[in-house]
Parts: C-alpha cells; structure tokens; sequence
C-alpha cells in the first residue's frame, strides 16, 4: 500500500514542474507580450498638424519672371558712315544748362551747307526709365547726324537704329562733356528708305535732354 501512495505521490509532484516548463517556454516564445498602444494622429486643427502641412506643401512661385530685353545688334546692311560732305568735326561749346539751347548751338557749329534740322525731341531719364525712343523717317541716299545735349552728370547714349533692329550708329560722351555727336566725324547714309527710331539710354546720373537730327 506505501508503494501504491508513493508512486501516486511523484506523479502528482511532476505535473506541476511540467506545467511550469510549459509557462515558461511560452514566455520565452513572446506570448504574453502586451501589444503596443497606437499613436494617435495629430487633429486637423492642431499646431502640429499645421507644422506637417508647411514643412511638405511647397506652392509653386506665381510670379513670371521678367523677360531679358533683346541686345542689340551693331551693323545696320542698309546704312553706312561717310567722313565727307557737309559734316564738321564736332565742336565743344559752352554750357548754358538750357539743355535745348546748348544742343541748337552745338549742330550749328558743327554743320555745314546744306545740313538742315529736320527733327528735335526732348526728355527726361532716371534710374527707373526705360529708354526713350523717337522716330526718324530716313530717305534713300540722304545721311544723318544726332547732336544731344543733357544735364551735366548724366551719362547718355544715343543710337540710330534701323526698322531689323540693327545699329546704324551709336554715340556716346566726348570730351568730358554733356554733349553726344552720333557720328563724331561725317554723317550715317541710308541706302534706302527706312523707318528708323533714335534710342537714348541712362548710363549714369538723371536729367534732362534735347537732341535734334540733321540731314543733307
């Protein structure tokens, strides 16, 4: 009878050691792991949310940008620069301020018969403008010459340009002097007849300016 209890007793002792190895070899496996609590996302309203939104939305720019003005073309194939004729080396006058008087008195010392006025324009540039553009009707074999004066310390160029947009002639400063003869020697001969524009540009300074136009 004690052998019959005895061996009741040690198998009853060895179930709980077996479930007990079970349980643990269950732990070791992760199975009772607890799962991971969720994030929740940020509401819309929230600053975070807002913060997200700025830092991967990037609008596209809805400004153009500006377009680059065309340079110019130097060389005009229907017109050319003769040193003869009734064109004067320029000469230097005095300056009175009166830009429209100081221009008249420069083209008549330096032209000669038969020269004639046949235009005038004036104006005024700053840093701001744009070039100023006027127009000249110019006649098959005739030639021409633009005298300009403007406003001490402005810094002025004054160019001849044909209807393809090529540069007859361009003038600049001479002598340290508010006063443009284009061209300095001779005249600017068109070959046919033509639609030209006289283009004056700001290099430096501002002020005011008169220009007249000569023709044989």
């Amino acid at each position: 009878m004690r052998d019959l209890r005895r061996q009741g007793f040690l198998r009853l002792g060895f179930l709980p050691f077996s479930i007990l190895g079970a349980t643990l070899i269950v732990s070791a496996c992760g199975g009772t792991e607890k799962a991971k609590p969720k994030t929740a996302a940020p509401d819309a309203g929230s600053s975070d949310a807002v913060i997200g939104a700025a830092q991967t939305f990037r609008p596209a720019s809805s400004v153009a940008p500006m377009p680059m003005p065309n340079p110019p073309v130097f060389g005009s194939k229907i017109a050319t620069t003769k040193e003869a004729g009734a064109w004067k080396r320029a000469s230097t006058t005095a300056v009175t301020g009166r830009v429209d008087r100081d221009v008249a008195t420069l083209a008549r010392a330096s032209s000669g018969a038969p020269a004639k006025k046949i235009a005038s324009h004036s104006g005024k540039l700053d840093a701001s403008a744009a070039p100023a553009s006027h127009p000249l009707s110019v006649k098959a074999g005739h030639c021409y010459r633009v005298y300009l004066a403007s406003k001490s310390g402005a810094v002025l160029t004054v160019s001849i340009i044909d209807s393809q947009g090529r540069v007859a002639i361009e003038g600049r400063p001479y002598s340290a002097s508010p006063f443009i003869v284009a061209p300095l020697e001779g005249a600017t001969c068109f070959e046919k007849d033509d639609t030209a524009e006289i283009s004056v540009s700001l290099g430096l300074g501002d002020g005011d300016y008169a220009l007249e136009v000569w023709s044989d």
